[in-house]
């Protein structure tokens, strides 16, 4: 696993999302095309679905903060990057790899910015899984036992969204720090890049003047947000120019 844990998770709650859709089939990039010059087709499949029909499950996970490091979070990154969001196609339960069911987790695509570890080049779009996703209710008891669940008069919900208490959800179109890595031992999908560290491991940048950030951008012109301490950083004082 790419995150060291303490303790048993748990659900913490169960509430409707007001804010939150889904949608796995790949089609919803059908007919879509990405604007001049630009691979992204920046399509959210979560945006596409009555979020009254989604139920919100936040796993409580003690997590030793030291596994959350800059520094620990590069040692198992096989790739850091900057990049931008250019899709989510929906959520899965399934590691491919394991042939298994597992935690939801998000996939699509990114688009490279800028790589600061590993080889992935400018422009260059990949495949990207990240844990905390929403899936069918159907397919997240696969992986949770109905007995497992408390019953109530309430209908059963359409999707689930779980996710890590206190986690950050990926947004299409905005611009992050990634540490990112392909070994068997993190793979969520064996065709993708997971995406390590929770919020540890994806932070949210923008550039001092609010232009737009591209390989040329100084890295001491670039700010990285703390999702733990809720401030901007400098993104030069964790990797010098």
């Amino acid at each position: 696993m790419n995150f060291i844990e303490k303790g048993t998770a748990g659900i913490l709650c169960l509430t409707l999302l007001g804010a939150c859709s889904f949608r796995t089939a790949s089609d919803d990039l059908k007919g879509s095309e990405p604007l001049d010059g630009d691979p992204c087709l920046y399509t959210d499949a979560y945006a596409q679905l009555d979020p009254q029909t989604i139920e919100l499950q936040e796993r409580q996970v003690e997590l030793m903060l030291e596994a959350f490091t800059a520094e620990t979070l590069a040692a198992q990154s096989t790739d850091i990057v900057l990049a931008s969001v250019c899709s989510i196609t929906g959520g899965s339960n399934f590691n491919e790899a394991a042939q298994s069911y597992v935690s939801p987790f998000t996939q699509r695509q990114l688009k490279i910015i800028r790589s600061l570890k590993g080889s992935l080049e400018e422009r260059q779009v990949i495949a990207y899984a990240r844990p905390g996703g929403i899936v069918s209710h159907t397919d997240w008891l696969l992986a949770n036992p109905a007995s497992n669940h408390v019953k109530t008069d309430q209908p059963e919900p359409a999707y689930i969204y779980e996710k890590i208490a206190e986690d950050i959800d990926v947004e299409v179109g905005k611009v992050y720090l990634l540490y990112l890595s392909r070994s068997d031992e993190t793979a969520l999908d064996p065709d993708a890049y997971t995406i390590l560290g929770y919020q540890g491991g994806m932070r949210e940048i923008q550039s001092q003047g609010q232009a737009e950030i591209s390989a040329e951008t100084p890295l001491s012109q670039i700010e990285v947000y703390s999702n733990v301490d809720q401030r901007w950083e400098r993104l030069d004082s964790y990797f010098p120019d």
